[in-house]
C-alpha cells in the first residue's frame, strides 16, 4: 500500500460512498506525488549549467521548491516532504529516505511524562510543536539527524527540567526588590541614606532578609 492511501486506512464512521470517494481522492494524492517524483528525476537529468539558469530566471519563492525538487530526483528527499513545511519536516527530510517514509506512515514517537512514569505517542511530523521537535530530533554539529530513542529522550527531558531549575534559581537569586528604605538587587540589599539616618527596626530588618530569600 502507498504512503499517500495508508494515511486514511484508519479512517473509521464513514459510509461506503464516502469511503468510495475518500479513496478515489487518495489516488487522485498518490498519482500527484509519483507525478512529482517523475518531475524530479527530470530536473535532475537537466545540465547543472540549464538549471541554475532557470533557478536564477525564476520567482526567487520558487528557490526552496527547486531545492527540494533537486532533493527528491537525487533520491535524498521523499516525495511527500516537499510540499510540507517546517523544521521538523526539514529535520525528518535529512533522515535515509527509508526512514523518511517509514515515520511518514507510522508517525514519529514522543515520550511525555505521565504521573510518575512515561507514555510514549505517534505525531505526525507536521504536528510536532518546537520542544517536541528538540527533543525527537538530535542534530550533530557536524549536520547528522537522528530519531533519538524513547529511552535517549526520557534523558533529554531529564536534562531540561534540570537546566531550567538551576535557570529558575540562578534568575530568582537576581531578583530586584524596591522599597522605601531600601533595595535589593543581585542577592545584595542596598539601604538607602533616609534609612540609614533614622535607623533601622528589627521589623525592617526581617523584611529585608525576607526580601533575599
Amino acid at each position: 500500500m502507498s504512503t499517500s492511501l495508508a494515511a486514511t486506512n484508519d479512517v473509521t464512521g464513514l459510509s461506503a460512498e464516502h469511503r468510495a470517494a475518500l479513496d478515489e481522492i487518495m489516488r487522485d494524492v498518490q498519482s500527484s506525488v509519483e507525478r512529482l517524483a517523475r518531475a524530479a528525476r527530470r530536473w535532475v537529468e537537466l545540465p547543472e549549467k540549464v538549471r541554475a539558469r532557470i533557478v536564477e530566471q525564476t520567482n526567487p519563492s520558487f528557490r526552496e521548491f527547486w531545492r527540494r525538487l533537486e532533493a527528491v530526483g537525487l533520491g535524498t528527499l521523499h516525495p511527500q516532504l516537499a510540499t510540507v513545511g517546517g523544521s521538523a519536516a526539514r529535520l525528518l527530510g535529512k533522515l535515509p529516505l527509508e526512514e523518511q517514509g517509514r515515520y511518514l506512515v507510522e508517525r514519529l514517537p514522543v515520550v511525555v511524562p505521565r504521573g510518575r512514569g512515561w507514555d510514549v505517542r505517534l505525531v505526525d511530523v507536521a504536528e510536532l510543536t518546537e520542544d517536541q521537535r528538540k527533543q525527537v530530533f538530535k542534530l550533530t554539529p557536524s549536520g547528522v539527524v537522528t530519531v533519538r530513542s524513547e529511552e535517549a529522550q526520557k534523558q533529554w527531558l531529564a536534562d531540561r527540567a534540570a537546566r531550567r531549575l538551576v535557570e529558575a534559581a540562578a534568575a530568582e537569586s537576581l531578583k530586584s526588590v524596591e522599597r522605601a528604605g531600601w533595595r535589593v538587587e543581585r542577592g545584595r540589599i542596598w539601604v538607602k541614606e533616609a534609612l540609614v539616618e533614622g535607623g533601622i527596626t528589627r521589623k525592617q530588618l526581617e523584611r529585608m532578609l525576607a526580601d533575599l530569600e
